[in-house]
């Protein structure tokens, strides 16, 4: 069965990310029409990343076709885009599209994709020097926990990541309030392959 006839649900973009030649993040937030797509779950797909979120369950494979009507208009979805599916929320493509063929002919593309509450799964008020608040509500997830002392006392290193929107906030030294606890930015860098900004976190008294 030819890939479009397959398409059985409805899917609609609300979020695209594009990185340029000079690194310039963009974060492109315009909704799109519903049309046809396909979730495909469980999947023999492999978790993109083991020690964050996005490796705690196999992906979800989304499938929309080419042409005429497609999902994803002109351009293939890209790492970081983000599909509602409709009755279902919304989840973000872990990796770009990749082509589906029958024979040589195009029909479609398919990507890795969870929900974005299983990537983000938290939420942070987050800080500056001072204690002013700079955004709330911002996405995020937290792992790990490792121990340690200094001359200045006892820690926990954390690990985290949050949407790329968000990295002119998520900035060293800024602090994040994450359920109920307080946590300073040690590290912050963008990923430019899956857009996203990755955190190293410290919490006092660990």
């Amino acid at each position: 069965m030819a890939l479009r006839q397959r398409l059985n649900e409805q899917a609609r973009v609300v979020r695209r990310v594009s990185v340029g030649d000079d690194l310039l993040v963009t974060v492109d937030t315009d909704v799109g029409d519903w049309l046809p797509a396909e979730f495909v779950t469980p999947t023999d797909e492999q978790p993109t990343d083991s020690d964050s979120p996005r490796g705690a369950v196999p992906p979800t494979l989304i499938r929309y076709a080419h042409g005429f009507k497609s999902l994803a208009g002109d351009a293939p979805l890209s790492a970081g885009a983000r599909v509602e599916r409709r009755g279902g929320g919304e989840y973000e493509l872990l990796a770009s599209s990749r082509h589906v063929l029958r024979g040589t002919l195009l029909e479609g593309y398919e990507a890795p994709a969870l929900p974005l509450d299983v990537i983000y799964p938290a939420s942070a008020t987050v800080q500056a020097l001072g204690g002013a608040v700079v955004a709330n509500s911002v996405p995020i997830a937290v792992w790990g926990g490792t121990d340690r002392r200094e001359d200045a006392g006892q820690y926990e290193d954390l690990s985290g990541e949050a949407p790329v929107e968000y990295a002119v906030d998520l900035v060293t030294n800024h602090h994040l309030l994450v359920g109920g606890r307080k946590l300073r930015i040690i590290e912050s860098v963008i990923d430019y392959v899956g857009p996203r900004v990755k955190l190293e976190l410290r919490r006092p008294g660990g």
